[in-house]
């Protein structure tokens, strides 16, 4: 995917498998866009768009089609120039974070997803001066997503950790050590599963895949014998199970193998599921993450 300002587009490319793309489809965006952040916003199982504009007055929502299009363009009015999609209040729903900057004072809002697309009214949180860059990840291993912002201005990094309360993230500051950071890097730099970070200064870092996550089904609800999306933090030993509501194991499936990253398994046609609700877990080094599912047919 690229965000292509001068012609007010955006293109995909989808990929062969193989390592090499196919050809360019482009889609026309109502003004000029800036970035943007991919996640299932309306809980289909298909990845959506949130993309950021120039003159920074709205994030506009695509819903993705499953094919490598995307439906009618929808907007959220929101000033803003960096947005992240990720699940902050454990919900199962996606959320949306955007990143509001100022020379003086810095701040981010938080809009909790509503499960089909749309969002409820912002809460904001202060930062550093002049955010430049905000990544949404699991910073301490908790299972829960926090946010960290590069303040470019105070030359420092903020930390919001992912809580079980309302609102869902608390506010840390940490002072840097070096001018005007641009950016940084999210990474499990000694391999102990806790996630690490390091600003930058000049340039954004996107952050390593360094945590745990369990999406569940996709899509979900998911028809016959269904296809389950994780990330894993490594190659060390991991387990995707599928149990019925009362607890019992039907499926089970070691997955470590696999490696670090993003992952969509489709499990076989022997676990083909009966029609009903099911409980995913995700386990690897010591920690279990679960998450519902639904099977249609």
């Amino acid at each position: 995917l690229t965000v292509n300002q001068a012609t007010n587009s955006i293109s995909v490319l989808r990929g062969r498998g193989d390592g090499t793309l196919g050809d360019r489809a482009d889609h026309g965006i109502r003004g000029s866009p800036l970035m943007a952040a991919i996640g299932d916003l309306d809980g289909d199982g298909r990845l959506d768009l949130a993309l950021t504009k120039i003159n920074g007055d709205s994030v506009s929502v695509l819903f993705g089609k499953g094919d490598g299009t995307f439906g009618v363009e929808s907007g959220v009015r929101l000033w803003t120039s960096y947005v992240a999609i990720a699940d902050f209040d454990a919900d199962g729903r996606n959320d949306l974070a955007a990143l509001h900057q100022d020379y003086n004072a810095g701040s981010l809002s938080v809009l909790l997803g509503n499960g089909d697309g749309t969002f409820g009214s912002p809460t904001r949180f202060g930062v550093g001066k002049n955010p430049t860059t905000l990544e949404a990840c699991d910073i301490n291993g908790d299972g829960r997503m926090d946010l960290v912002v590069a303040n470019a201005s105070s030359s420092s990094i903020s930390l919001l950790v992912g809580t079980a309360s309302s609102p869902p993230l608390k506010r840390r500051y940490t002072p840097g050590r070096r001018p005007f950071p641009d950016g940084f890097v999210a990474a499990d730099a000694a391999r102990d599963h806790e996630g690490s970070n390091g600003s930058a200064s000049g340039t954004t870092v996107k952050p390593a895949a360094s945590y745990l996550r369990l999406e569940g089904f996709r899509p979900n609800p998911a028809f016959g014998a269904p296809v389950v999306a994780f990330t894993l933090v490594d190659d060390s030993p991991a387990v995707v199970e599928v149990l019925d509501v009362a607890g019992r194991r039907l499926v089970r499936r070691d997955v470590g193998w696999l490696g670090a990253g993003r992952h969509v398994l489709a499990l076989d046609a022997g676990a083909r599921l009966a029609p009903g609700a099911y409980v995913l877990r995700l386990r690897q080094a010591g920690r279990a993450l679960t998450a519902r599912g639904v099977v249609e047919r």
